[in-house]
C-alpha cells in the first residue's frame, strides 16, 4: 500500500486508481490459470448453494436502498433547516404624526441581523430624528427583560418615503429578542418645532424554537437497535406507508345505520371474503419471504465457509506454504 499512497500524493487519487487497476489486470493475466481454478471452486459451491446468490442480491438491494435513503433524508433535512434559518420577517411599531419604524429580521446561513427602517408617511419632509431601539425578551419573573439598546439617527427624509437607518448583527446576547420599542429623543419636521422624548411601542411575538426537535427527529440511523452510517428516515417512512396500505386492505370495518337490506348483506359477505383472502395472501407472502431469507442466509454462510476453505487450501498448495499440523 506504500506505493499506492506515494502515487496518490504525487499524482492524485484518479491516477492512483488507474495505476492500481493496471497492476491488478497484469497479475490477473499473468496468473490466469490460478484465477480460473478459484472461479471453478466458486461456481461449484454456487451450484450446491444457489440461494446464496439470493441473499447476496438482498444485501446489494439493501445497500442501494440505504444509500438512497441517506441521500434523500439528508436533502430533506437540509431543505427543512434552510426554510427555517433563511427568512425575512417584518415587525412594525406604532405610528406618531406619520412616523413609524419597521424592524426587519433576516436569517441567513451562519448569521442573523435586524435592519431598522423609518417610515415617513406624512407629506412633510423629516429634517432629522435620533433615539434608541430597545430590545426585550420574556422573563419568568417580570413582564420582560431588556437585553439591548441600539442608538440611531437619520436626517433629510422626504415625505411618504422609507429610509434604512441601521443594521444590527444579532449576537448571542440579543438573538432571542421577541419585543421592541422605540424612544425618540429628538425629531423635527420641516417648518415645525422640534419634538422630544417620544415613545413608540412595537409588536410582541412568540419565537418558536420547537422546529429544532423536528429537525433532529429527521435523522434516524438505527436498524434493530444497531447504528449504521446511513440516515434511514426516508426508508422507514416508506415502509410505514406500505404497512398502512396493508392494514387498510386487511382491516374489516363496516357501519350500518338502521337495518341493512339483503343486497347490503350480500355486499358485506363479499367484502368479508375479499378481506380474508387478502389477509391470507399477506400472511403466506410474509411467511414465505421470511423463510426464504432465512434459508438463503444459511446457504450463504455455508457457501462462504466452504469456498474460503477450498480457496485457502488451493492457495497454500499454489504458493507452497507449509502450515502447522492441526
Amino acid at each position: 500500500m506504500g506505493w499506492f499512497l506515494k502515487v496518490k500524493e504525487g499524482f492524485g487519487i484518479k491516477y492512483a486508481k488507474i495505476v492500481a487497476i493496471i497492476i491488478v489486470a497484469f497479475f490477473a493475466v499473468y496468473y490466469h490459470n490460478h484465477i480460473l481454478e478459484i472461479l471453478k471452486i466458486l461456481l461449484k459451491r454456487i451450484k450446491e448453494y444457489p440461494l446464496a446468490l439470493f441473499f447476496i442480491a438482498i444485501c446489494i438491494m439493501f445497500n442501494y436502498l440505504f444509500k438512497k435513503s441517506d441521500k434523500l433524508s439528508n436533502e430533506e433535512m437540509e431543505e427543512y433547516y434552510t426554510q427555517r434559518t433563511e427568512y425575512k420577517k417584518d415587525y412594525h411599531s406604532k405610528s406618531y404624526v406619520g412616523i413609524s419604524f419597521v424592524a426587519s429580521e433576516r436569517g441567513k446561513t451562519g448569521s442573523r441581523e435586524i435592519v431598522l427602517r423609518v417610515n415617513n408617511e406624512s407629506l412633510a419632509p423629516l429634517e432629522y430624528i435620533n433615539g434608541n431601539m430597545n430590545l426585550y425578551k420574556r422573563d419568568p419573573e417580570y413582564k420582560c427583560c431588556k437585553i439591548g439598546e441600539i442608538p440611531f439617527e437619520y436626517g433629510k427624509l422626504k415625505g411618504n418615503t422609507r429610509g434604512a437607518i441601521t443594521k444590527i448583527e444579532l449576537t448571542d446576547d440579543i438573538r432571542f429578542w421577541d419585543e421592541f420599542d422605540i424612544h425618540i429623543k429628538n425629531m423635527k419636521h420641516d417648518e415645525k418645532e422640534e419634538e422630544v422624548d417620544i415613545d413608540l411601542s412595537g409588536c410582541r411575538f412568540i419565537r418558536n424554537h420547537g422546529w429544532i426537535f423536528r429537525y433532529y427527529d429527521m435523522y434516524d440511523n438505527r436498524v434493530l437497535g444497531i447504528r449504521t452510517k446511513y440516515n434511514l428516515c426516508w426508508l422507514k417512512n416508506e415502509l410505514k406507508k406500505i404497512g398502512i396500505f396493508i392494514r387498510f386492505h386487511c382491516r374489516q370495518q363496516v357501519y350500518f345505520f338502521g337495518v341493512p337490506s339483503k343486497e347490503k348483506m350480500r355486499e358485506l359477505r363479499k367484502e368479508q371474503r375479499r378481506k380474508w383472502f387478502i389477509r391470507l395472501l399477506v400472511v403466506l407472502l410474509g411467511v414465505g419471504v421470511s423463510g426464504l431469507i432465512i434459508v438463503s442466509f444459511l446457504q450463504f454462510f455455508k457457501f462462504s465457509f466452504f469456498s474460503l476453505y477450498e480457496i485457502g487450501t488451493y492457495i497454500t498448495k499454489w504458493l507452497d506454504i507449509k502450515l502447522p499440523a492441526q
